[in-house]
């Protein structure tokens, strides 16, 4: 069961089902369909004697505040509650008798609090996102004024792009994209305006190219001609 209190909700089985609900929930999921999902993925909890009853009383709540309890998620929670089931569960833990009377009061009230419909339902929370950049090549220009910047992104650990740039200090832009992990490439400036970089995994109809000419990057009257090398 891990920790636990007389309070509905502060135990381990409760928050992993909890949150596993509304990280499917959050992420764009039908109400119905995370519940599936939490009963598929964390079906040991809602069988073990130890932890279905707060199994079933974190996913009762989630529905609940999604305006989504079904009736088989209340009758399982009222039998739970109305047979005295949990109580003798803390008994065989060595509950005092204080906390088994705090334990019922709690019982009672989360029954009633979920018994009635809830009047709105729970905004979804848009899903945390963690930005790693790998920075495969950040090669300056003889003039110290730019330098091409080859950039791998992953966006909660999924690989998205790798973008190459030529930066100026307050401007530039991409001038290739790769959509797949594991680039490799070397760059080197033969003169300030000039910029050969080699790739030595890819053809070059692996690459994405911007708008426009692709053997130049411009900005503020500074040009750079390009050049792309496959080994």
């Amino acid at each position: 069961m891990g920790t636990w209190s007389y309070h509905i909700g502060h135990d381990d089985t409760f928050a992993d089902v909890y949150e596993c609900f509304f990280d499917h929930y959050n992420g764009g999921m039908a109400a119905e369909l995370a519940s599936q999902r939490v009963l598929e993925e964390l079906s040991d909890a809602f069988t073990d004697s130890d932890d279905r009853h707060e199994a079933h009383f974190a996913l009762a709540l989630a529905q609940w505040e999604t305006q989504t309890l079904d009736a088989e998620s209340l009758k399982t929670v009222s039998s739970i509650i109305a047979s005295g089931e949990n109580l003798e569960n803390w008994k065989d833990r060595s509950a005092s008798q204080a906390d088994l009377g705090k334990r019922g009061a709690a019982l009672e009230s989360f029954l009633k609090q979920i018994s009635q419909p809830r009047r709105t339902k729970k905004r979804r929370k848009k899903p945390k996102l963690d930005i790693i950049e790998n920075v495969l090549v950040n090669r300056p220009a003889p003039d110290s004024k730019k330098s091409l910047i080859v950039t791998e992104v992953y966006v909660n650990n999924e690989f998205t792009n790798t973008t190459g740039m030529v930066m100026w200090g307050d401007g530039g832009g991409g001038i290739f994209h790769f959509t797949q992990p594991g680039l490799e490439c070397s760059a080197k400036w033969l003169d300030a305006q000039n910029l050969e970089i080699r790739f030595s995994n890819i053809v070059e109809s692996d690459l994405q190219f911007g708008a426009g000419d692709t053997r130049e990057a411009f900005f503020c009257g500074d040009r750079v001609s390009l050049s792309f090398l496959f080994d």
